[in-house]
């Protein structure tokens, strides 16, 4: 089975279309039919094909493949209703699938039912309940997801409390144009992890929106101000990210500049008028 698994994985190596993906998903499902005869060897067979669709989804970005592999997903769970952990697997991914195809209440529907199903194996749940506030958040529901990310902050009792989940609740406050506390928790993201250029560039959006330009810029600088090597993204990402911010900071320079403009065009003729009328009082 760990050939077969290997094997499976050097597809995403060479250049894929829907078809080859497609075949590659068929071949492995026979494989797993034929080797896979005991709960071990099924596990890991189902395990090694879940991953493999997922990394083929985000490698191609097809929609009509990301359907497929619905499908298979949701035959996976029905075929191993007896075995817990590969249901588990199925269900988060297929809550992820139909996020990214913008199915909220599908997404909903199995980020719930894998919540029910970790609390009867008595495993933690606090990432899937972040899940179901993403999707709130997606779907335009912030109160929702405020909601969710509160009860996930419950749950770390004081304890230190990953990055992710702190920007995630600085994008659901901004979202509720709640700016001071958004800011608080973009900034202990940036505490807990300074090099991850999102929660700068988030923040900066933020206050941009509304027109705090000195804040925004302050925010992109501090980004910019990273060195390349040390950002939690690829080198061409990096690169990408960096261009991108360079952009935003000449947009808002502009925008502030503007502003500037248009107070000054105010504030001129009315010194004028004054200087005119005690020329003529004179």
């Amino acid at each position: 089975m760990d050939k077969v698994v290997n094997d499976m994985e050097e597809c995403l190596n060479r250049r894929m279309d829907d078809i080859e993906a497609a075949a590659a998903i068929d071949d492995w499902l026979t494989v797993i039919g034929l080797c896979g005869d005991t709960e071990e060897k099924l596990t890991q067979g189902y395990n090694g094909l879940i991953k493999y669709m997922f990394e083929a989804v985000v490698s191609l970005d097809g929609k009509k493949l990301t359907n497929e592999f619905i499908k298979t997903l949701y035959k996976v769970k029905e075929k191993n209703s007896a075995t817990p952990y590969i249901v588990e697997q199925a269900m988060y991914f297929l809550g992820i699938l139909h996020q990214g195809n913008k199915d909220f209440d599908k997404a909903e529907q199995e980020f719930r039912e894998l919540l029910t199903l970790l609390k009867k194996l008595k495993k933690g749940t606090l990432n899937i309940v972040y899940m179901l506030a993403s999707v709130h958040l997606d779907s335009d529901k912030p109160d929702l997801a405020e909601k969710n990310m509160q009860l996930v902050m419950k749950g770390y009792n004081n304890r230190s409390i990953p990055s992710p989940y702190c920007g995630f609740m600085g994008d659901v406050k901004g979202k509720l144009n709640k700016i001071k506390e958004a800011q608080y928790w973009y900034d202990r993201a940036i505490k807990s992890d300074p090099y991850e250029t999102d929660w700068y560039k988030k923040c900066g959006l933020m206050f941009e929106k509304h027109c705090e330009y000195k804040k925004a810029l302050k925010y992109w600088d501090k980004m910019l101000a990273i060195p390349v090597d040390k950002m939690n993204e690829t080198l061409c990402e990096q690169d990408r990210v960096v261009c991108k911010e360079k952009r935003f900071r000449e947009n808002v320079s502009l925008a502030k500049r503007h502003k500037e403009s248009c107070v000054k065009k105010q504030r001129y003729p009315r010194q004028k008028i004054v200087g005119m009328t005690g020329f003529v009082k004179k």
